[in-house]
């Protein structure tokens, strides 16, 4: 297969919470989270070409030399985690596993995985992709941004086509051909229309509330006893075990026998 670049490569990232829990509590921990991209990205010479920050899930498309993708996950996962784990008084990994990643080899491939990263809030029922604060394209044209969309751009013929692009709902309105998103884009928006919109801030809200918490993350703390009484009164108020295992972190048949 021809590669598009001449660079060592595309490469879509993926790096999801621990057992699907939230990686990001409040308005601060995104704004630290986009910081750190941005700094490691220019100490390693990764180029971010697009990005989206979910509850408990991030996306972000790079271009990259060698093996400082290694290195940029690496750093950016872990001083992340250690500044969560501090900030809500928690132990453990945060991240589950390193990271996932693949190659985006043709130019058709690279504006699918573009739009698709954009559209993630809006699949996930949660907002259109224009209204969402936490991804890139909330400051594409914006002359302090570190995200580099040219590339995007050049094919499309233009910002306004480009942004265009990246907002259409329905990508058969666009007389561009398209590959295959294949079994691990598929599976990422089945889980996000069925899942996602349950991971946001709204939710978080509503479990605080419920169980009278300054954060979810206190659940970790809590006795085995009082942990399984808090599990069984989210089961009880109405919660599925997916929306609570995205909150807590805890498995399926953990919460399934809280009583």
């Amino acid at each position: 297969m021809k590669k598009f670049y001449n660079s060592d490569g595309f490469a879509h990232v993926i790096a999801r919470g621990v057992g699907k829990m939230i990686i990001y509590e409040d308005e601060m921990d995104y704004k630290y989270y986009i910081k750190l991209i941005r700094k490691y990205a220019e100490q390693l010479g990764i180029t971010v070409c697009a990005y989206c920050l979910m509850a408990n899930h991030v996306h972000i498309l790079v271009r990259y030399s060698g093996e400082n993708i290694a290195k940029f996950m690496q750093r950016l996962n872990s001083v992340y985690a250690k500044y969560f784990n501090k900030k809500y008084d928690r132990v453990g990994h945060l991240f589950q596993g390193l990271y996932r990643m693949e190659n985006v080899e043709t130019a058709s491939y690279f504006l699918t995985v573009t739009r698709y990263i954009i559209q993630n809030p809006e699949k996930a029922g949660i907002c259109k992709a224009y209204e969402y604060r936490w991804s890139s394209l909330h400051d594409f044209d914006s002359p302090k941004t570190f995200v580099d969309v040219s590339v995007a751009v050049g094919m499309l013929g233009g910002y306004d086509k480009f942004y265009q692009f990246v907002n259409v709902a329905d990508a058969e309105e666009l007389s561009i051909e398209f590959d295959d998103l294949g079994k691990m884009m598929e599976s990422d928006e089945v889980a996000s229309k069925g899942e996602m919109a349950d991971s946001s801030a709204e939710l978080i809200e509503k479990v605080k509330l419920m169980l009278e918490l300054e954060n979810v993350s206190e659940i970790n703390d809590f006795s085995k006893e009082k942990r399984d009484a808090a599990l069984a009164k989210m089961r009880d108020e109405g919660l599925s075990i997916r929306e609570i295992a995205r909150v807590t972190g805890f498995g399926r048949n953990i919460i399934q026998r809280a009583k």
